[in-house]
């Protein structure tokens, strides 16, 4: 290998000995951190795994993965519950083989080149390679390289049949056992080179075939793996840096990443999927390139380099389908999912004053922006309240969510809109309230002479005469209230000429001796229009009873709403 494509200065490298103490101490207190897209997935309880219907010959001898990490996973399940105690269980376990893997890397590499310098960089090589790439590798996979490398290791060790058979046979098997597809490429292309004096062709063949492979299968990891194994041990270059470090990302981002966020249908990962059997051609190609001759070679090496922009080109136009994609599902999972669909089918602009930053951080990101969303402290409470109650558009709606009890900031400023504004109405969301009102003025009073049956009385009533649909119409009652009046609740209705109620308010007020002033708004559909009879009555809560006038009738009709 040529040395002067190093970007490092030969005497940079550390010895393998330091290497795998840096490995190792950069990598124990990682194995605290919860991956994002490892091991924290949890582990299926003892029993639950069924390896025979998981496994078959097929993932054997194609995909290769271990019929011993099912069992391992089910067996680390049981003595340790918990999710962090199981990762650090497993993250102990394939520690060892991880570093086996570094030492490989770095005796293969030396026994190949024959040269102290490039086996360092070749381990270094690796070392950088990997530790990124591990913290989403779920399972156990990178364990199969490492019985791989040792097996070919052993194998190229042994001498003669019969120690050829007592060194490499066991570990042979269980890598076997592990990935077939590893033992498959590996062995055959170690014997080949055992009899070629320029070893440089088999590996370049590994590095074709295990690229193949891995275009074939996008999730094939244990071949993607070993080939990042066989680029660090034959070319330890920044173009292949480079491959590698493309794949590793295309790979976390379509296997561990993308299928928990994104549906199976989603188009960002069928462009994921292009993207990642692309690269891993334009791979093949750059290897094909170093067995050609050198007019094919540059025909090779473009082709790669054509493949690499289509890669680019697939990988950012995965980003704007996958987030579309990702808003999408978010908010169709989100607890407040109406409210959602209520703010962005509001006609007018209104402000949306939310109790805390979590609430804001799952409102926000689907709410049109013609909408203002502020979170409510003691620290812009005051100006929040001279904003909303200066605001020169007073029919603005406003929604406010939030816990009653927690969040005080967000209460007291509901208090003192509700002096000027008229509520209406709300819904709790888990622990969480969600109050609706609205600052628009009614447009005209008149006066009402209704008298209920316990001489209750509806002196005035104020409302605005128009509105579009979707708005809220406000609605302000006095009433004349004797002793001893029955303690009823309000409601407030618009009914159609057919006599249904299209919109409609209710309040339950104190009935004390004297005037009482109530407020309402209304809630008009945003998909009706025409001239609407406003209607006041009151009834009984507990059973729903209405109280009838002295006249008999279980309503007051106090005038028209005109919608258009």
């Amino acid at each position: 290998m040529n040395q002067s494509r190093s970007p490092f200065r030969p005497e940079a490298f550390p010895d393998i000995r330091t290497l795998a103490l840096l490995f190792v101490g950069l990598r124990l207190p990682a194995l605290v951190l919860f991956r994002p897209g490892g091991y924290i997935r949890p582990f299926p309880p003892m029993g639950t795994l069924d390896v025979a219907a998981r496994v078959t010959w097929r993932d054997w001898l194609l995909l290769g993965p271990s019929p011993l990490e099912p069992l391992l996973l089910d067996a680390l399940s049981v003595p340790f519950a918990g999710e962090v105690s199981r990762q650090l269980a497993i993250g102990l376990f394939s520690l060892p083989f991880e570093v086996v893997t570094l030492v490989l890397v770095y005796r293969l590499a030396q026994k190949w080149t024959g040269e102290e310098q490039q086996a360092r960089r070749s381990a270094l090589f690796w070392a950088i390679l990997w530790l990124p790439l591990w913290s989403w590798l779920t399972g156990l996979a990178g364990i199969g390289v490492a019985l791989a490398l040792a097996a070919v290791w052993l194998l190229s060790k042994a001498g003669g049949r019969r120690r050829l058979m007592l060194a490499g046979g066991g570990l042979s098997l269980l890598a076997l056992a592990w990935t077939l597809t590893a033992l498959l490429v590996l062995v055959p292309a170690w014997w080949v080179s055992a009899r070629r004096p320029d070893a440089r062709v088999p590996w370049a063949w590994i590095g074709l075939l295990l690229a193949v492979l891995a275009a074939l299968q996008n999730r094939l990891l244990d071949p993607l793996l070993l080939l990042l194994a066989v680029t660090a041990v034959a070319r330890p270059t920044l173009q292949g840096a480079a491959y590698a470090g493309l794949l590793s990302l295309l790979f976390v981002l379509r296997d561990p990443v993308v299928p928990f966020l994104l549906t199976v249908e989603s188009a960002a990962l069928r462009v994921l999927d292009v993207a990642y059997s692309t690269a891993a051609v334009g791979f093949a190609a750059g290897w094909a390139a170093r067995l050609s001759p050198p007019p094919v070679a540059l025909r090779l090496r473009a082709a790669s380099l054509a493949m690499a922009g289509v890669v680019l080109l697939a990988a950012l136009g995965s980003v704007p389908l996958g987030l579309m994609e990702f808003r999408r599902l978010a908010r169709a999972d989100s607890p407040y999912a109406p409210l959602l669909d209520e703010l962005e089918q509001a006609p007018v602009r209104g402000y949306v004053l939310l109790g805390s930053h979590q609430l804001y951080e799952a409102v926000y990101p689907f709410v049109w922006r013609r909408h203002t969303v502020r979170v409510v402290s003691e620290r812009n409470a005051e100006a929040l309240f001279i904003q909303i109650t200066s605001d020169s558009e007073g029919n603005r709606a406003i929604w406010l969510l939030g816990h009653p009890q927690l969040d005080e900031p967000l209460v007291q400023l509901q208090a003192r809109l509700l002096e000027r504004g008229f509520p209406a109405g709300g819904e709790w969301y888990g622990d969480r309230r969600l109050e609706r009102l609205t600052l628009a003025s009614p447009t005209t009073a008149e006066a009402a002479g209704g008298t209920f049956a316990d001489a209750v009385t509806l002196r005035q009533v104020a409302w605005k005469l128009d509105a579009a649909p979707g708005e809220w119409v406000p609605v302000e009652l006095v009433w004349e209230v004797p002793e001893h009046a029955l303690q009823t609740a309000i409601y407030v209705h618009l009914r159609d000429a057919e006599g249904r109620t299209v919109a409609q308010h209710d309040a339950q007020p104190t009935w004390t001796a004297g005037q009482l002033v109530t407020r309402h708004a209304l809630r008009l559909p945003p998909d009706r229009q025409g001239t609407f009879s406003l209607v006041v009555g009151r009834y009984v809560p507990q059973t729903g009873e209405r109280v009838l006038t002295v006249s008999g009738a279980d309503g007051i009709m106090v005038g028209n709403v005109a919608v258009r």
